[in-house]
Formats: structure tokens, sequence, C-alpha cells
């Protein structure tokens, strides 16, 4: 920590916000009274559990302990925050006891065992919706709670579930009964959008009333106190990061980071295909089309190259570098046609990736590496923005993917035909949910927070 910095702002306003990554937990320290990101900070979490090949679980309590630990860290440095925001990885449940702690682990949005069938040829999503008539995806909380209902899963001291970041806020709040926004609830499924709560006969119709829900806020609340310090209920990590990016109602918000997301705000409740509709603030929704495999697209490409590399001796090369060269010198055009489904879709979970065009004189890695980022741009786009009732502004590209590859903004810029803006902060949706905590505890107005929000 910089004595200087400190200095400089020991007598403003500061809040922080914290995000419950997939694979990191991140924070920002945000000064309202100088209209900028203090610091941030990541920490690994290494938090994922051996379980079977479709389940993806973490524990909890360890992401817990890793929070505290970074927020006291934090507390330290800048006793002078007077607010604490929190969001995280969507979808992802776990159940609770009546003391509020985790008697099972984290299972996240990555889990597919809802995609298992639970009679011939009919998954446990399929007859979510024949009963239901909802159409839910695998990795969503309540089609996971489903699985584990029919069996026999959910821990017998169970009392609730909830999120990964309402369970933490709940136990740095010290309190037992979790309460979710609808930014996050929706994303539980089985919402009823325009009614801001649960389908509970849907719940009961599938048996599933043994468990208690939170209570749906549709305005984030102080949940408590950690160290005198309000602390927010969490929002979804989707709404934060636009939240933290993006100044204008009529901006694009595109993200990479495990996944990806191409998000806009609309006073529709209705989606476009492929899409889904999220709640956002002051009765407003988000259009969200996300892309499962997103910046991992590159990743895989990535871990092809590492594994030729170590074959040949070379171990520890990382091909990144390298990767973004080639692509560079295949730009603007590689003619492969690489479609990055690789995880599937929400709509199609069993929809493969592609490649198209090739042929013995193609056949190289420039193109490939460029064929992959240019998939990741048009699979995002095509998910939104074939509709002609989207318009837009700005485009905001945010996301560490982004951030390290020129090549992909400048291929959002040639897709969107206007030049992607990056943000300045770091940890987009951490940012965010300061913010938001700010927005919601009354510190400052609205015109005054998003002058926090720059562009490189």
């Amino acid at each position: 920590m910089n004595d200087l910095l400190y200095k400089t702002v020991s007598d403003h306003t500061l809040v922080l916000g914290i995000d419950l990554g997939t694979t990191t937990l991140s924070a920002a320290v945000v000064d309202l009274t100088g209209h900028t990101q203090v610091n941030s900070h990541t920490v690994i979490t290494n938090a994922s559990r051996f379980s079977e090949k479709d389940f993806r679980e973490q524990d909890p309590d360890l992401i817990l302990q890793k929070t505290t630990v970074l927020i006291d860290s934090i507390l330290s440095l800048y006793p002078n925050i007077r607010a604490i925001g929190f969001t995280g990885q969507m979808h992802g449940i776990l159940y609770t006891d009546k003391y509020g702690h985790a008697v099972s682990p984290l299972f996240t949005w990555q889990d597919r065992r809802a995609d298992r069938e639970i009679t011939c040829g009919k998954t446990y999503c399929d007859d979510i919706k024949e009963h239901t008539g909802h159409n839910i995806s695998t990795g969503y909380g309540l089609a996971t709670h489903y699985y584990n209902t029919k069996n026999a899963l959910v821990p017998t001291k169970s009392v609730y579930l909830c999120t990964l970041m309402d369970y933490v806020v709940m136990r740095l709040s010290n309190t037992a009964v979790p309460v979710i926004h609808s930014t996050n609830a929706a994303s539980l499924g089985l919402y009823l959008l325009e009614e801001n709560r649960f389908d509970f006969n849907s719940l009961s119709i599938l048996g599933m009333t043994n468990i208690q829900l939170p209570s749906v806020t549709t305005t984030p609340v102080a949940a408590g106190y950690y160290k005198k310090i309000p602390v927010f209920t969490s929002i979804g990590d989707n709404q934060a990061s636009f939240f933290g990016t993006v100044r204008h109602d009529r901006d694009i918000l595109l993200n990479y980071g495990t996944g990806a997301q191409i998000s806009v705000i609309t006073t529709s409740p209705s989606p476009l295909p492929g899409t889904e509709i999220r709640p956002y603030f002051d009765g407003k929704y988000l259009l969200c089309g996300s892309a499962l495999c997103g910046g991992r697209a590159y990743a895989i490409l990535g871990n092809f190259f590492k594994e030729y590399l170590s074959a040949c001796g070379f171990s520890d090369h990382d091909p990144y570098a390298v990767m973004n060269q080639l692509a560079a010198k295949a730009y603007p055009y590689s003619p492969l046609k690489i479609s990055t489904t690789f995880s599937g879709t929400r709509s199609e979970p069993e929809k493969k990736g592609a490649i198209l065009h090739l042929d013995e004189n193609n056949f190289k890695p420039e193109f490939f590496a460029l064929g992959v980022l240019q998939g990741m741009v048009d699979e995002l786009y095509d998910l939104c923005m074939n509709a002609p009732s989207i318009t837009y502004r700005d485009v905001i590209a945010s996301g560490n993917a982004v951030q390290k590859n020129p090549i992909l903004r400048q291929l959002i810029s040639d897709k969107f035909k206007t030049p992607a803006k990056l943000p300045v902060v770091k940890e987009e949706a951490a940012f965010g949910a300061a913010l938001t905590a700010a927005l919601y505890s009354g510190l400052d107005n609205i015109e005054n927070i998003k002058r926090c929000i720059a562009y490189q």
C-alpha cells in the first residue's frame, strides 16, 4: 500500500465491492469523493471438490474463509470504507441449516446433473418443462435442486437453499435466514419475472416444498453489518458488471470471462430466441445472451498448443503470446468458420463446436487462432444483434480476454461497426457491486456514482 495514496483517500468516502467468481474472488475499492478506483485485489480460491464427472462442486466455507481474510486485509488499509457490496457466480446453490451454516457443497452454474436422464430419453430439465412449462437449463439452481430431490441428495439438516454470495453475506452479517435480490433469484429458475417471485405452484408440483427459498427483495438492502459496516444483499454478476461499466442505458456490454455474455437494457420482459431476460434495477430488465464456453474457447485452443509443446519437450512455454501474434498475422480474415459452442448452449446443451471450410491450404495455426476469436465474437453477436428492435449507442467490452488480446478488441469493433470501449477499472463486477452499495446506502446519487466509470 502506497502511503501517499492512503493519505490522499484517508478522508474520502470509500466503498468496497466483492465478486465471488468461479475460480477467483475479487475486490474493488472505490473512492466516491475522487470518482476513481483506488485499488483491486484478486485471490484464487482453489475451492473445487472432486465429484462425479458431470457434477461441479465447491467448498463454500473455504470461499467464506478466504473472503473474510481478504476483507479484513482491505479494511486494515482502508478503515474509512462505508459500505460493502457483493456479487458473484450466478445460478449455483447450496443448502444451509437453521443456524445459517452450509450443510452441502456449492453446486455451481457449471453443474450438468440435470441433463441426466430421469427416464429413457427425457432429462430432468425436460421433466421440469413437461410438468410446469418452465424452460429451465441445467446448472440453474432449481434444476440442480430437482435432481438432488429426486435422488435423495438433499442433506437431512437442510432448511434453506441459497446462492454462494447470499450465503457469504448471511455469514458475514451473522444472520441465519438468507435474503436474495431479484437479480440473483431469477438465476435459479422457476421465477415469475413480472411478479418478482418464485413460482411456488411449480415448486409444489415438482415436490420441492421441503426446502425454504430465500425471501426476495427488488432493491438492494443492508442485510446486516460486518465490523459496523453495512453489507448489502448481493446482486447478479451480470448486472453488477453492467452497472459498473456502462454509463448510459443505450450502451451494450460484452463480457468475456470463463463464459461470455452480451447484455443490453430493455423494458420488455420478453426474450429473443436463445436469450433470457434478467431483472435489473428500477423496473428495467437486461436482455442477455450467454456463451457457455466464451473466453474459455481460446483457452481450449491454448491447451491444444500446450500439449503439443509439452510433447516436444517445451512444457513451460506459454502459448498465448504466440497465439495472439498468429491471430494478428491472419487478421483481418480467417478462411475458417469456427463455431465456438464447445460446451453447447443453454437451449441446446448437446450442441458441439464446428470448423468449416478447412482445406490443405488454410490448415494453419494463424487461421485457427483468428478463427476462434472471430467465433467468440460471432456467437455473442448472433444471440442479440440480428433483431431489428435492438439499437445501441456504444459498445463496452470487458473481461480479461478483452484486456489481454488486442485482436479480440478489434474483431468486436469490426463486427459492431463502432470502436469497442474498454473500462479503465479492474474487476468490473466487484466495481459494480461497490457502486450499487454506494447508491442504495444513500452515500451519493446516480449521476455522481456513474462519474466513477471511465474508459481507456
